[in-house]
């Protein structure tokens, strides 16, 4: 089913751009960071035309593309973004279609904002679009020192019902300390120096087959200042302790993705080659100190005033290629899936206090591949599913440690649909072979995972879900320490 709704009906004066026009529509939700939901759930594509340039990072159109060039929103609710799975996967997700008036089409958009105050206040931004039948573009420089985050601009909002089970990151160990919060708004109290440059484009390359390229380059230097001084009156008087904390952080990200994508009813084939290369540079200081005075209001003891200095390097680079392929005949579907990807994080901090030094190496590296095959047999209203693969992870800490896990797995499934009622059961069971160097460990984990959902009603969608599973062993808890 899809609603469409009118953009000049919800545009109002002072609305700019078509989140502003979004925001306004019944059912869906545009959050601070971008994330768009319709009903409460986040939505799985949003398209252009019906072409999904962005790949997620749709905060470049909500953003950046004016209301103005938008005729109508369409809302695709159960939406099954790839067609070789439809009456086979059912979706509880929505997907949103921007539909632009005929003088938006075909002819280069530009659109040039800026601004300055004072004190050395600046904010612009330069954004140019183009979107015919054949291939669309975005490409936006923005730039800002007024507390805008550019970062929630290239966030890619992925499925959050996509399973996880099959992926691997490394998790970040060090971060800069957080000071207080302040009870106002982030363009308040946030100090910084922005500069993103991104482009993205998709091209038609034969029959229902595209190809997406994306660039982009984010630097964020960030810095801030927090102080607390706390009184607490005692019967002989008052104790005063001030604590006083800066923070600055450089943040560099450099992102390239290319996709590949052939969508049509007997076969899909999506190949995502990516590098993302992130740098990031903090420092914080930490200064405390605390005075008593007596009820005369003399000072009575002169507390320690420490001064703490902590740097912390902390890049983040990884390259990964994840090719997914299903083959439909009939009611039956064959889906092929691999992913590798490669890890480096050669990270360090030092921390400085009463003239002492202290530093750490975390340095890491991992490699991480899964190759997994899933087939679907239709069997009148029931689906039964079998998704069968296993996984590689070899996981390198500089000095400490090697850890190689292997994992093998099984999960059937048997799905029911018609109209108004769908349920799904899965009985995952995985194998894990650890390899520490100095010990080995063998795991055999099992689960079960019921969903059922009720349509019956207009409007009405009721949900249960439950599941029973066993989480596998963390690779941490090896060491003491």
């Amino acid at each position: 089913d899809t609603l469409v709704y009118s953009v000049a009906t919800f545009a109002k004066d002072g609305d700019r751009s078509i989140g502003d026009v979004l925001k306004k529509m019944p059912g869906i939700q545009v959050a601070d960071d971008g994330k768009i939901t319709y009903n409460g759930t986040p939505i799985n594509k949003f398209y252009i035309e019906g072409k999904d340039l962005l790949q997620g990072r749709y905060g470049l159109a909500t953003n950046g593309v004016e209301h103005k060039d938008v005729s109508s929103v369409e809302v695709m609710t159960n939406h099954q973004p790839v067609k070789a799975l439809k009456n086979l996967s059912e979706s509880e997700q929505a997907a949103i279609n921007l539909k632009l008036k005929d003088g938006s089409k075909s002819h280069l958009i530009t659109t040039i904002n800026a601004a300055v105050g004072v004190p050395s206040l600046w904010n612009g931004n330069l954004t140019g679009m183009m979107f015919s039948k054949q291939w669309q573009m975005i490409s936006t420089y923005k730039a800002n020192n007024t507390g805008e985050d550019l970062q929630r601009d290239i966030k890619e909002h992925t499925d959050l019902f996509a399973s996880s089970a099959h992926r691997y990151s490394e998790a970040e160990y060090l971060s800069l300390p957080k000071g207080n919060n302040a009870e106002l708004d982030q363009a308040r109290t946030l100090f910084n120096k922005s500069h993103l440059l991104s482009t993205n484009w998709i091209f038609d390359i034969g029959r229902d087959a595209t190809l997406d390229a994306q660039v982009s380059y984010l630097a964020d230097y960030q810095y801030d200042d927090h102080e607390l001084q706390t009184t607490y009156y005692l019967a002989n008087g008052f104790r005063t302790v001030y604590d006083y904390q800066q923070n600055k952080a450089l943040r560099q990200d450099l992102a390239m993705k290319t996709t590949i994508e052939v969508n049509r009813d007997s076969n899909y084939l999506n190949n995502v080659l990516r590098a993302d290369l992130g740098w990031r540079d903090g420092d914080a200081w930490v200064n405390q100190g605390d005075r008593s005075l007596d009820s005369d209001g003399k000072a009575v003891d002169q507390g320690p005033v420490p001064l703490i200095h902590q740097h912390l390097y902390l890049p983040h680079h990884r390259l990964s290629n994840s090719l997914e392929y299903i083959h439909r005949r009939g009611k039956n579907a064959l889906t092929v899936y691999s992913t590798n990807q490669m890890e480096w994080l050669p990270q360090y901090t030092y921390v400085q206090r009463d003239g002492a030094d202290i530093s750490q190496q975390l340095s890491r590296r991992s490699f991480f591949s899964d190759e997994h095959v899933n087939y679907d047999f239709g069997l009148g209203q029931f689906v039964l599913a079998m998704e069968g693969g296993l996984s590689y992870l070899d996981r390198q800490m500089k000095d400490i440690s090697t850890i190689r896990r292997g994992q093998v797995y099984l999960t059937p499934t048997l799905k029911y649909m018609q109209k108004s009622v769908s349920a799904t059961l899965r009985l995952p069971v995985n194998y894990y072979h650890y390899n520490f160097g100095d010990a080995r460990r063998d795991d055999v984990d099992f689960g079960t995972a019921l969903s059922v959902s009720y349509r019956g009603i207009p409007h009405l969608t009721t949900s249960l879900l439950g599941s029973i599973a066993e989480n596998p062993y963390n690779i941490s808890n090896h060491y003491d320490g």
